[in-house]
């Protein structure tokens, strides 16, 4: 005796519904837990000492230069950096 274990249609959609809203839900996570973590490096970096900052400074600067020179488009940013570069820019 077999038993015939398909699963109708209505309830494949109404999974594949619930997986598309756990992908935004997901994402939501990421983009708060990136921002949480640019908070707290934020925090850190506020009682850093002057010239730790003014070398990092100084590397960044070369490294952009760097990117001028040799013509490489820098990578795309993502939701969670341009969501904490947004909240830092109101704030600051």
């Amino acid at each position: 005796m077999l038993r015939n274990y398909s699963i109708s249609r209505s309830r494949l959609d109404c999974y594949a519904k619930r997986l598309w809203h756990d992908e935004y839900v997901i994402a939501f996570f990421q983009i708060v837990l990136r921002l949480l973590a640019d908070l707290v490096a934020l925090a850190v970096l506020a009682h850093r000492p002057r010239r730790s900052l003014e070398a990092e400074n100084l590397v960044l600067r070369r490294q952009l230069a760097l990117y001028k020179e040799r013509g490489i488009k820098p990578r795309r940013i993502d939701a969670a950096t341009r969501a904490s570069l947004t909240l830092l820019s109101r704030l600051l």
